[in-house]
């Protein structure tokens, strides 16, 4: 869409590109290589640790953020991740963007799935309680996702 209506703007893709999964591929050769088979433009990667890239590198505003940065089994540092993002991050959505948050899973409003990162509920949850906006659930397939809508 970005590329369609918007030509010359760059997706900002944050990352530190060091988890590796099931297939042991190269994360970020194969993030380029997808946009690439798609026809798409190249993204502007800023690479690192979030707690060093962030806030530094962030633009002033975004009408969407997509927050996946799931660190495994430690669902305190994921917390601890997802909170510090949306600290620097949610000040700098314009009205009426989205934040889509992987992995959110509110087993009393999910279909079915799994509680894969713990560690974004609890984050969403903690920053959300006192914002306007609330994190709906969205359904996965195994996993559920959320999103909130800026108010």
């Amino acid at each position: 869409m970005l590329d369609k209506y918007r030509p010359g703007e760059k997706i900002k893709l944050y990352d530190s590109f060091t988890a590796k999964y099931e297939l042991q591929q190269d994360i970020k050769e194969s993030l380029l290589q997808n946009f690439k088979q798609n026809g798409l433009g190249t993204p502007d990667l800023i690479e690192g640790d979030f707690f060093e890239t962030v806030p530094d590198k962030l633009a002033s505003q975004y009408a969407f953020v997509h927050i996946d940065c799931g660190v495994g089994g430690n669902s305190i540092l994921h917390q601890k991740i997802i909170i510090h993002l949306l600290n620097h991050v949610y000040p700098r959505l314009s009205k009426g963007a989205i934040m889509l948050f992987m992995d959110y899973h509110d087993h009393e409003k999910t279909l079915r799935g799994q509680p894969i990162n713990i560690g974004v509920k609890a984050a969403c949850d903690q920053f959300f309680k006192d914002k306007a906006e609330k994190v709906i659930t969205l359904y996965g397939n195994h996993y559920s996702h959320g999103y909130i809508l800026k108010t």
